[in-house]
């Protein structure tokens, strides 16, 4: 069991290192990219980025919850030996045929539908060109976003049989072609519309070339589906899946929720203002997500191994890590973060200090939250989970506006701190609680 132990603690630590090294290069590139843009577009339509990108970050988690409990299945599959890959493969290939078919129709339907959906009133400006290309760039791109979902589930997957290393070099390659192609882009004055639409498009070849890897390393073939017992893979799939699709959309609009709330309340100048100080914050956590990215197949295995201790020792030093981490990155941003902005972006984007302190308190929480719920979605077990990143969601825009109403772009920072508190606080103690009591259930063998 201590060799189990040991091996299990190398194989996430080597993910997690490998998984570092790719975060620093993409995050470091869309880090510039994201600069490079402020600095060739007017105020407002370097907002229509931002805005998209957070619009974006939220339905791009729409996978149904599939891509989770596949994972997770696969995981169990993985400590049952080489008999269960053809039930791996089985499940893997049905689950992706089914997504590529549903996929497209969904965006069939809402390319005929855009006309009836009032998408420009997410972008508070006067401008009715500007409120266009907003609109025309969040159909585009919610499309390719739809046709990536399916071939995005083999990044998930690579997690579950430790193969960081894959999606590390994955994501190295996009992110230093699609640098390359959107400076060449914004630099011979192409529109926002054009990079944008190259900038998603990208990302989908890349989760093609992803799949069709994933699926050669295996031995698998990409055609061999049977159909008999596909009915009752995908329902157990979606069972399974729409907590975690519950979780992925509320968690994810919570978290992106502060641009899309200042672009369509307060207007798009001060949701780029805003958006550039939470990126700099955004550049840590990138890296810091990447190297936590191993930890969920190292808790699924740890789990279906009974190895809670390993479990209750991981997560409490995980968390330690990460509070240094963020506390650390909120005292250097706020000393330095002005000085950041006004070199990449220009003095224009120059802001209160108080945005920094607030913003890397409100990253602090988040990270944390994340960091203990890990450990529930290893688990299958996220119930609570759910409900209460539900009811936060539900709180965070009517709660958000009142404290804007109440202490300005501020308000908004505080809405968030209070809300991941709470959430946070509950996540830790449930963790440690499940840990406490598995353990009782099953003797730890050493």
């Amino acid at each position: 069991m201590l060799k189990i132990k040991s091996d299990l603690t190398k194989k996430v630590l080597q993910g997690s290192f490998i998984n570092m090294i790719g975060a620093v290069v993409t995050n470091f590139t869309r880090f510039l990219l994201v600069f490079i843009l402020a600095r060739y577009y007017i105020k407002e339509e370097f907002g229509i980025w931002v805005t998209i990108t957070s619009i974006t970050a939220i339905l791009a988690t729409g996978d149904f919850g599939i891509g989770n409990a596949l994972r997770n299945k696969l995981s169990l599959f993985i400590t049952q030996g080489k008999d269960a890959d053809k039930h791996a493969e089985r499940y893997y290939l049905t689950v992706l045929h089914v997504l590529i078919y549903v996929t497209i129709f969904i965006s069939i339907v809402l390319y005929y539908l855009q006309g009836y959906i009032p998408l420009q009133e997410l972008f508070k400006t006067d401008s009715a060109s500007i409120k266009s290309i907003g609109k025309e760039i969040i159909v585009w791109v919610q499309i390719i976003l739809l046709l990536g979902i399916p071939f995005s589930i083999s990044n998930t997957c690579f997690y579950s049989y430790h193969e960081s290393r894959i999606v590390a070099y994955l994501s190295i390659t996009q992110a230093i072609i699609t640098f390359g192609a959107t400076c060449i882009l914004a630099l011979t004055g192409q529109s926002i519309v054009v990079i944008s639409l190259v900038f998603f498009t990208s990302t989908l070849l890349m989760y093609v070339a992803g799949t069709f890897i994933f699926i050669k390393k295996r031995g698998w073939h990409f055609l061999n589906i049977q159909l008999p017992g596909a009915i009752n893979i995908i329902k157990e799939m979606v069972i399974k899946g729409f907590p975690f699709f519950a979780l992925q959309m509320s968690s994810a609009f919570l978290f992106n929720a502060g641009t899309v709330i200042m672009s369509s309340t307060v207007g798009l100048t001060s949701a780029t203002e805003y958006n550039l100080v939470q990126k700099l914050y955004l550049f840590i956590l990138g890296i810091y997500q990447a190297a936590f990215n191993p930890m969920w197949a190292g808790y699924a295995h740890a789990i279906n191994t009974q190895a809670w201790e390993w479990c209750r020792k991981t997560l409490r030093n995980s968390l330690m890590i990460t509070f240094i981490i963020f506390a650390s990155a909120t005292i250097g941003i706020t000393i330095l973060g002005n000085f950041a902005l006004s070199i990449l972006a220009g003095e224009k984007y120059v802001t209160d200090v108080t945005l920094f302190i607030l913003l890397g308190s409100w990253i602090t929480l988040y990270t944390l939250w994340a960091c203990a719920q890990t450990l529930q979605s290893a688990t299958n077990r996220i119930n609570l989970l759910v409900i209460t990143t539900l009811i936060a969601a539900i709180c965070i825009t009517p709660f958000s506006k009142f404290m804007i109403g109440y202490m300005g772009v501020n308000g908004l920072l505080c809405a968030q701190i209070i809300i991941y508190f709470i959430l946070a606080l509950a996540t830790v103690t449930e963790a440690f609680y499940l840990i406490k009591i598995k353990s009782k259930a099953q003797p730890v063998l050493s």
